[in-house]
């Protein structure tokens, strides 16, 4: 009983250990988006699944034939029903022998230039990842990236899911949510349109002003006012790339979690060449609701 005890943990720490190797590049991908400013993949559990079921099988298969008549990746998902592809791609490596096998599948995907710059590229937007062993000891690591179709444009409705996002961060610190105010939302689509028109992303215009001037302007007055922007490239779901993009800021999260702002407003605009821009005003009067 005790020696089957033992046979069963053995045989659960391969797929553990698979698993983070998995884990593993894709975390060191994420961070090399992080660094070149591209929004964050969605690791989809879904695309994990397949991922997994494509490695095991090419594993099970002969050595020699490992490499041969895969079935496009595209195909197979459009099989699946999954209509937000717009295009996919697989990635392929196997490995016998690497001390850090993480290690060594991330710098190999590094030194294929075309599948590396589809790694990085801002309109990749999910990805799924699995890694299997072969009974001949060769790991087989698989990646499916996805670029999914923009989602349709609608202002009013991603303004409203920006403040319920933000909302959902604060309730998780247990904090108050704050209120939509019109006249903070004004000015946010305003700034948010005059950088989609002009084609700059700044908290200043090109003319050097900034959220004083706005506000000035606009003749809305709060002790303590914050702000944050962001812009992406219509991504599958914009507001989550934009708002998980401000939770990964220092900076841009202590303005959504300042305890002593109670008010926001979210304005966002599309420019001709697709990107999306946003912009969140937090506002407050002196620590008062």
């Amino acid at each position: 009983m005790r020696l089957r005890t033992l046979a069963l943990v053995a045989a659960g720490a391969i797929p553990c250990a698979l698993g983070q190797i998995s884990d593993q590049v894709f975390e060191q991908l994420a961070a090399a988006r992080t660094r070149l400013g591209a929004p964050r993949l969605e690791r989809d559990p879904a695309l994990d699944a397949l991922a997994r079921s494509r490695a095991e099988e090419l594993a099970a298969r002969p050595p020699d034939r490992r490499l041969a008549g895969r079935e496009s990746i595209t195909r197979t998902l459009a099989a699946r029903g999954d209509r937000r592809v717009l295009q996919a791609w697989e990635r392929l490596d196997l490995s016998r022998g690497a001390t850090e096998p993480a290690r060594h599948f991330f710098r190999r995907w590094q030194r294929s230039p075309g599948a590396w710059r589809r790694a990085l590229a801002p309109t990749t937007t999910r990805i799924g990842l699995a890694t299997a062993r072969a009974p001949d000891g060769w790991l087989i690591f698989l990646a499916i990236l996805t670029e999914d179709r923009p989602a349709a444009f609608d202002a009013a409705a991603w303004e409203e899911a920006t403040l319920a996002a933000v909302n959902h961060l604060r309730a998780a610190r247990g904090l108050a949510p704050l209120r939509a105010d019109p006249e903070l939302a004004a000015v946010a689509r305003r700034h948010s349109e005059d950088m989609a028109s002009r084609g700059f992303f700044d908290h200043r215009d090109p003319e050097g002003r900034g959220l004083a001037f706005r506000l000035h302007r606009a003749g809305v007055r709060h002790q303590q006012v914050k702000e944050n922007i962001a812009v992406n490239l219509g991504q599958a779901d914009p507001v989550r790339t934009a708002v998980e993009s401000w939770d990964n800021s220092p900076l841009h999260l202590a303005a959504m979690i300042d305890p002593d702002l109670h008010l926001s407003g979210v304005g966002i605009a599309r420019a001709s060449d697709g990107r999306i821009f946003f912009t969140q005003l937090f506002a407050g009067d002196g620590g008062k609701p």
